[in-house]
């Protein structure tokens, strides 16, 4: 996985998420094959500790990104008439570049323009707020919505989404640096195969993939067959190879009419909400889907008091 970055990072990786975490212990692992000094951090200081080190890197869970991205949006509730279009703005040239071609191709000429004024406006200002030297975030443990991606991106601060599980040591596939797709979990690392079953759920192989399951012969059997690891996922390829999840497959609801739904594709959209904390789909052996939603409710007291 160290190999995309292609970078050598002068200033440290910061060290977010538990050391008990497949994810973060193998970043670590990572850093410290590089010779990258590391900063770790805590739910508390983490703003603070980014912006202090000037990390050009750090993994987090969607969560965070979520979270980041409300904070921005409320905060946001605060300011002037004035500073908020403006914000809006740039954040709108920001989108119209990523959609111009897919990110990393080359956009028109008053497009570029429009960029470089909005970055010197607003958006090398956001950055400044990271430490103005962070080049990648790195996204891992649960599907990462478009949506918070594109807000990311739009900023100017790239999240490099990844897939992969505790059995797979962790990593499958990562959002390659220099062409990431949004909405997919990029391309299977070097000597690592994968392939989708009849019925959807992504297999994969190679030397990453755990032998067995400690004294659960049963399982394993279950889990690993002709040498492919069945990860309980569904997912689709692309024709360029890469890897997009759509849900877990124990997770998918059935309706009373037979009816398949993948649950964190709506949870992950109603989920983009800045009034939206959490949320849960119910529907199994329903007519019809509901949704038990938790508001966020710091946003709803911001908005209310400003109508």
């Amino acid at each position: 996985m160290w190999e995309r970055l292609q970078d050598k990072f002068e200033r440290p990786g910061l060290s977010f998420l538990p050391l008990s975490h497949a994810f973060e212990r193998t970043v670590d692992y990572l850093y410290f094959l590089q010779g990258t000094s590391i900063v770790y951090s805590g739910i508390d200081t983490v703003t603070a500790d980014l912006i202090e080190s000037r990390a050009t890197i750090m993994a987090s869970v969607p969560r965070f990104f979520e979270k980041v991205k409300a904070t921005t949006e409320n905060n946001l509730q605060e300011e002037g008439f004035l500073r908020k279009m403006l914000f809006n703005w740039a954040v709108n040239v920001g989108r119209k570049k990523i959609e111009s071609n897919t990110i990393q191709a080359q956009n028109g000429f008053m497009l570029n323009m429009l960029t470089g004024v909005a970055d010197r406006m607003v958006l090398s200002k956001v950055l400044r707020r990271t430490g103005g030297n962070l080049r990648y975030f790195i996204s891992g443990g649960a599907p990462l919505s478009v949506e918070v991606g594109r807000f990311f991106y739009a900023l100017g601060l790239k999240i490099l989404e990844g897939y992969g599980l505790s059995e797979t040591s962790p990593v499958i596939s990562v959002n390659p640096p220099q062409r990431p797709k949004l909405g997919t979990v990029g391309n299977s690392l070097p000597g690592v195969h994968v392939q989708i079953a009849e019925d959807g759920e992504v297999l994969t192989r190679g030397p990453n993939v755990m032998v067995g399951y400690y004294k659960m012969s049963k399982e394993t059997e279950e889990a690993i067959v002709d040498g492919w690891f069945h990860t309980g996922d569904i997912g689709n390829v692309d024709e360029e190879g890469y890897l997009s999840i759509k849900d877990r497959k124990k997770q998918l609801i059935v309706t009373s009419v037979g009816k398949k739904v993948a649950p964190q594709v709506i949870e992950k959209q109603v989920e983009g909400s800045k009034y939206i904390e959490q949320v849960v789909l119910i529907g199994e052996k329903r007519n019809f889907i509901s949704a038990v939603i938790v508001p966020n409710f710091e946003a709803l007291k911001s908005y209310l008091g400003h109508i």
